[in-house]
This record gives C-alpha cells, structure tokens and sequence, in this order.
C-alpha cells in the first residue's frame, strides 16, 4: 500500500523499498541525577527503509530516505545511592537493576544530489 501511493505521488518507481539489519553501539549514556551508572547492551535491529529520488533536473535530483529501527535490547542501572536508610539489606538489588528497553527510531534523510 505505501509503495502505491509513493509511487503515484512521484510519477516513478520507488528507487529502494528493502528490509536491513542495524547494529547499534551505545556510547557515554546519560546517567541522569538519579542513578550512578548505566548501561546498554550493544544489540542488532531491524530496519525498513523507503528511498526514492526525484529530479528537480536533468542532473540535479532530491534523495528523500525515511528508515524505522525496531531495537530491543536491555539496560543494567546502578543506583545503591538510593538505598533507603531503614533497609539497607536493598542496596545489593539496587546495583544491578535491569531493564527491558525497546527504542521505535525514525530517520529520515533529505538531499540533493547531482548526476554526472
């Protein structure tokens, strides 16, 4: 359905309609003032992707490429600085906090190139 309508909206073939995988390696996370350290694990995702060109000219064209990332992957929180005072048996389960994390990203892309 989306490649019809992209189809008829510029006059011309998709140029790429395609499924991909992605690997994504998470540097320097922000901690926020809460916990003291976090952590993500480096994870592959799925990507789909639509790119299509359209000709402003003969030469000179417009690249437009919107992909989605489906990530899943998990997140470990180090927070014993939360540790209630009154129970201080939790401050072991608060420096391995795991989280299930699933991160739904757009990119899109916008150019213009020129044909030699």
């Amino acid at each position: 359905m989306l490649t019809g309508h992209l189809r008829s909206l510029f006059q011309r073939p998709l140029d790429q309609l395609d499924a991909s995988a992605n690997y994504t390696i998470f540097y320097s996370p922000d901690k926020g003032t809460t916990v003291q350290r976090i952590k993500y694990q480096d994870k592959f995702a799925f990507v789909a992707q639509v790119d299509a060109d359209i000709d402003i000219s003969k030469k000179v064209f417009l690249n437009i490429d919107l992909k989605k990332i489906f990530l899943n992957t998990t997140a470990t929180a180090d927070a014993p600085n939360l540790t209630p005072a009154s129970d201080p048996e939790l401050a072991p389960v608060l420096q391995n906090i795991n989280a299930d994390v699933k991160i739904r990203l757009w990119l899109i892309g916008i150019d213009i190139d020129r044909h030699f």
